[in-house]
């Protein structure tokens, strides 16, 4: 059975797709926020799948992203290690490595990647890991400066 992620937004309310007819739904979720289990759902098509709802702070956005990072202390360490960004919003990042890292959730990671978008913006900052599974690593940023901010701002715009 099919599971979706579907984000609740500040007025409390989330939109699913059903993934065989593609009918949109917006209900309010605030509700269901602490379900333990995900919510079964059969939509008007027949089809019937599974929905978890989350609450996030800030739009999260799917990229492709090469990248570099290294531990904080490291920083003499040349070439940086190498990743692959799979998402980024204003607060954070989730990022692929290509090699194992040996990163623990509280450890201080550099982080630099030039957005696609026209200029192609550099993103350089100070990073907070957050969670880590195998080579898939989440992090929040704890610095970043005002004209990377502002860039990825514009870059996070719909």
């Amino acid at each position: 059975m099919t599971q979706l992620k579907v984000f609740v937004q500040e007025d409390g309310k989330g939109t699913f797709v059903c993934p065989d007819c593609g009918l949109a739904r917006r209900i309010q979720a605030v509700h269901l926020l602490n379900a333990k289990k995900p919510i079964r759902v059969r939509c008007r098509c027949g089809k019937t799948f599974s929905v978890r709802f989350e609450i996030r702070k800030a739009y999260r956005k799917s990229v492709f992203l090469f990248g570099e990072y290294c531990r904080k202390g490291e920083e003499h360490k040349i070439p940086h290690d190498q990743m692959i960004v799979e998402d980024v919003s204003k607060t954070g990042l989730r990022f692929r490595t290509f090699l194992t890292h040996g990163l623990r959730q509280g450890d201080l990671v550099h982080v630099e990647f030039p957005l696609n978008d026209q200029p192609r913006s550099l993103i350089r900052g100070l990073a907070e890991v957050r969670w880590v599974d195998g080579k898939n690593v989440g992090a929040r940023f704890v610095d970043l400066a005002p004209p990377h901010e502002k860039a990825l701002g514009f870059f996070l715009m719909p």
